[in-house]
């Protein structure tokens, strides 16, 4: 009884129509499941033609292009009778920040100058699934400084270990994850 008059009123607008009498049909009608798939695989809506669907999408690329110039980060420029888009600043700036982030070096590598020393150093960590971003970075980091992998966690070297990259550590909150020895006497442990 309410959904009736839910119906009825949703119903009455009249640019509501063709939207309200498709979205009867995929939801109520026995072959709305099959419906759904079709929209799921093609992205075309039951009752919109070809047309409608290359209009519809056009449409967004357009809202989304308007967007993006609002946004700063995307400015249109004319030469000749030709329109292009160009990136603002703002826009390279982001772009490539988001870069960083989707390929996981978002923390840059820097030149730590590290020194050659007679101890070796073990370097063991589990930094959680959660903060896989700056474990690439710890590892890389590593590398960069002349650790080699002993496992994809434990890396040694006769490095010293600079005091800029401990406070990178705990800067990314990632110090309570790493364990750091020095190794004095090598060898095999004899009664």
């Amino acid at each position: 009884m309410k959904i009736d008059l839910i119906l009825k009123s949703i119903g009455r607008y009249k640019e509501a129509r063709g939207e309200f009498s498709a979205i009867l049909k995929m939801f109520l009608s026995p072959d709305s499941y099959a419906y759904m798939r079709r929209y799921a695989r093609t992205g075309r809506l039951p009752h919109e033609t070809k047309r409608e669907t290359e209009r519809r999408e056009r449409q967004n690329f357009y809202n989304l292009v308007n967007y993006l110039v609002r946004q700063g980060l995307v400015e249109k420029r004319e030469s000749g009778n030709k329109n292009f888009l160009c990136l603002t600043a703002n826009g390279k700036e982001r772009l490539f920040r988001h870069k960083d982030v989707k390929e996981g070096v978002r923390f840059k590598i820097r030149d730590y100058g590290v020194r050659k020393d007679e101890k070796l150093k073990i370097i063991m960590f589990d930094v959680p699934e959660v903060e896989s971003r700056k474990r690439k970075w710890l590892r890389d980091s590593l590398k960069q400084m002349g650790f080699k992998m002993a496992q994809k966690s434990v890396w040694v070297g006769r490095v010293s270990i600079p005091v800029d990259f401990l406070e990178d550590l705990r800067d990314l909150d990632i110090l309570p994850y790493v364990d750091i020895f020095i190794a004095e006497k090598l060898g095999t442990i004899v009664n």
